[in-house]
């Protein structure tokens, strides 16, 4: 199956005690593919945006690794993204800035190319993934939807929808995703706003499969099967 993913490359910076602890790449897109490498039956490519630094051609030698096709991942010259972590002992800290020296590592991903201006218009249809519901993401998911694609989502973050009108959130999210992964901080974002449950938010959302994730509580699956809605939930698992 040809499965083509949107995002860019994204480090997860590790950090204890005003010490770098570390880097691994990061982000759910990344995340996604590297996981469906596992099928040597899937054809995969990333769409997105590097940063330029030293470590840049070992980054994407490391995705290559993984027989994930890069030759849409445009280098551009600007720092790598990344996400900081500080681990503390009862929870950990998020933050888009290094809590050493307070630099903000994020920036503005460059435009994306047409559909019909790359190479994918020659695959056959698969499955498309994005991490972002951005006007350029979903630009480009629309014109692969056009051409028979489903569209996956994997949204781990509220990010700019705190700000969003009902309306505005209705028209990015509902009955455009086939299939949705949602983190339980998003879907309790969603049901709050929407005065819903988790079932009336995934037919609300009118996709085919919705997973919630819930980190150390396993997740929570909704799907369709012969036009009725199905549910099972199971733990994490260390």
């Amino acid at each position: 199956m040809n499965i083509v993913a949107i995002g860019d490359v994204i480090l997860d910076n590790y950090h204890k005690d005003n010490s770098k602890l570390g880097y691994y790449l990061g982000g759910s897109i990344l995340n996604d593919l590297i996981n469906l490498s596992e099928d040597k039956n899937n054809n995969l490519y990333l769409v997105g945006s590097i940063g330029k630094e030293d470590i840049t051609s070992n980054l994407i030698d490391l995705i290559r690794s993984f027989n994930i096709d890069t030759s849409l991942l445009k280098t551009i010259n600007k720092p790598i993204k990344r996400f900081h972590i500080t681990l503390h002992e009862n929870n950990n800290v998020t933050s888009l800035s290094c809590p050493s020296c307070e630099k903000p590592s994020w920036h503005t991903s460059p435009k994306l190319p047409s559909f019909s201006k790359t190479d994918l218009k020659e695959l056959d249809p698969g499955i498309l993934i994005i991490d972002s519901v951005k006007k350029d993401t979903l630009r480009l998911a629309n014109e692969f939807k056009e051409n028979s694609w489903f569209l996956a989502g994997d949204i781990g973050y509220i990010s700019h929808l705190r700000y969003a009108s009902k309306d505005a959130i209705s028209m990015l999210f509902q009955n455009t995703f086939d299939f949705l992964q949602i983190t339980e901080k998003v879907a309790k974002f969603l049901c709050k706003k929407f005065n819903l449950n988790e079932l009336e938010l995934f037919n609300f959302l009118g996709v085919k499969y919705l997973n919630i994730t819930k980190a150390e509580k396993g997740a929570g699956i909704f799907y369709l099967k012969e036009q009725e809605t199905q549910y099972f939930s199971f733990r994490h698992t260390s």
